[in-house]
């Protein structure tokens, strides 16, 4: 039986500023793996950026994407498992956009794509979301001119982007819809800049977490992680640590406080795990 099951976020807590995963950092993932152990990754990013990001990375066990929509096989570049929202619950996600006037994204996911439809990109925030992502494989963006004829039992996700005042109130109503999970953070990347994130209930980190659980024989599983979306795999882990850039209320969860991502926290507590296996 493999021995322990690492997960960890990537931006803000595996990642550098740079978005990059150092030398270090690589090499400590495949001393944990070639130790027999699992290794994978949590993250709110979909297929189209994690498989090129983790490309020559040994990760050995499925990832969960999307926040928890996604469990992703990244060898076979294939889902396992897709939490889907419900056709009335997207219905009234797409009302409250109405009602608030910003759209952002709207997810479909079939037959191992994404299709990521907007109305139009208003914002320099929204443009840049676009001009990083267009062109990726697995991820095809298309613009429409109304959502309601796009929720037809393939709608995984919603993504808004902009200031804390602009969609603190969306994020007021949204909460107030059964059937769905949210994150509402701030961009760890850019100033001023936040992100509500909408999925399904059932799609989550923690539940994420859970059904890879189910797939991977392991002993213990250990967490990393760095924002308020880290906090559901944290109570699912058996013992969870908070990079030192985290959110405060993600530090009070966690079992110990780790160096921050710039300075690769995360490789210097695989090494520490390491060093204890050979006492």
């Amino acid at each position: 039986m493999k021995k322990r099951l690492f997960v960890t976020d990537l931006d803000g807590t595996l990642l550098n500023t740079k978005k990059e995963i150092p030398l270090f950092t690589a090499q400590s993932i495949q001393k944990i793996v070639e130790n027999g152990d699992y290794f994978t990754v949590a993250s709110a990013r979909t297929p189209a950026t994690v498989v090129p990001m983790l490309s020559g990375i040994p990760i050995n066990a499925p990832a969960v994407l999307m926040n928890g929509v996604i469990l992703f096989d990244l060898e076979k570049r294939s889902a396992l498992r897709v939490e889907y929202i419900p056709n009335h619950t997207a219905l009234q996600v797409v009302q409250a956009f109405e009602k608030h006037q910003r759209y952002g994204f709207l997810y479909h996911y079939d037959r191992d794509e994404i299709e990521v439809h907007y109305q139009n990109l208003n914002t320099l925030c929204e443009q840049e979301f676009y001009t990083i992502r267009k062109g990726k494989a697995y991820k095809k963006f298309v613009q429409t001119e109304d959502f309601y004829p796009l929720i037809d039992g393939r709608v995984v996700y919603f993504a808004v982007i902009g200031g804390y005042e602009e969609l603190e109130p969306l994020s007021k109503s949204i909460a107030k819809i059964d059937g769905i999970d949210f994150v509402f953070y701030k961009d760890v990347y850019a100033q001023d800049v936040y992100y509500l994130e909408i999925y399904s209930e059932k799609a989550n980190k923690e539940n994420g977490i859970r059904n890879l659980k189910r797939l991977v024989p392991c002993s213990r599983t250990i967490a990393f992680g760095d924002n308020y979306n880290d906090m559901g795999m944290f109570r699912c882990a058996d013992e969870c640590y908070a990079v030192e850039n985290s959110v405060p209320e993600l530090k009070q969860m966690a079992d110990g406080i780790i160096p921050c991502n710039e300075e690769e926290g995360v490789a210097q507590k695989l090494r520490e795990f390491l060093t204890k296996d050979t006492l």
